[in-house]
């Protein structure tokens, strides 16, 4: 099997630092990037949690988000800074360790589910081992061959449940239709500015179908009689 390399530049568009705004299915936000979801939920609930989550949902690029919710505040190991700058850093969620692979997939299920041309990088790996370099030995893989590779992990069970769908694969966790996500409203409602985002976003993500992959969303998921959508 051969193996690609997604650290590689022509697979950027797979990075968790790109620029692709993600909604669909996210709790009822839209995030900035990947990195803006994954680390908004590091934190809880208290006062200062919910600080360090509006700078990190706000945070101009998603390096800046991963800064500020690994760096910044993050509670440190360290026993001498944990008693002179107690004030300042703030634990991260008790189970982290356990949901933060999951968040992670559903953050990139997302980004590949909306983005027809982050969805073409991913499959064109075909049936590729698909790694990830990184001193972080939970996501990656280091320079001595260790790790466990679990953002390779990921993108290969996304890619593998695309895959299954065969001939229609780009229907593979196609998103509700705009007008079953929001019943209340009808079309001209959206055109007023209503759920605007989402809507443009719906509206990209059918764009990037293929012909074929139109027909066939048009036949599972047929227009209101209120609507011209198609």
């Amino acid at each position: 099997m051969s193996e690609i390399i997604l650290n590689n530049k022509e697979f950027k568009l797979l990075s968790n630092y790109s620029n692709h705004k993600i909604g669909y299915g996210l709790d009822g936000n839209n995030w900035k990037s990947v990195c803006h979801f994954y680390h908004y939920h590091k934190f809880g609930i208290s006062k200062k949690s919910l600080k360090i989550k509006q700078e990190i949902f706000s945070a101009y690029t998603p390096q800046e988000a991963e800064i500020i919710g690994t760096k910044k505040y993050q509670y440190p190991k360290n026993i001498f800074q944990r008693i002179f700058l107690k004030n300042r850093f703030v634990e991260i969620v008790d189970n982290w360790d356990t949901i933060k692979y999951g968040l992670l997939k559903k953050a990139i299920l997302a980004k590949v589910i909306q983005y027809v041309d982050v969805r073409n990088c991913l499959m064109s790996t075909n049936n590729s081992l698909l790694v990830f370099h990184s001193n972080n030995t939970f996501w990656g893989i280091n320079d001595n061959g260790i790790g466990q590779n679990n953002l390779g992990l990921i993108f290969t069970e996304i890619r593998n449940s695309f895959l299954k769908e065969g001939r229609y694969q780009e229907l593979a966790f196609a998103p509700n239709p705009i007008w079953k996500k929001y019943p209340q409203y009808d079309q001209s409602g959206f055109k007023q500015g209503f759920q605007e985002y989402d809507y443009m976003q719906f509206y990209y993500w059918y764009e990037g179908l293929s012909e074929l992959g139109k027909k066939e969303y048009q036949k599972l998921n047929p227009q209101p009689d209120n609507w011209s959508f198609y």
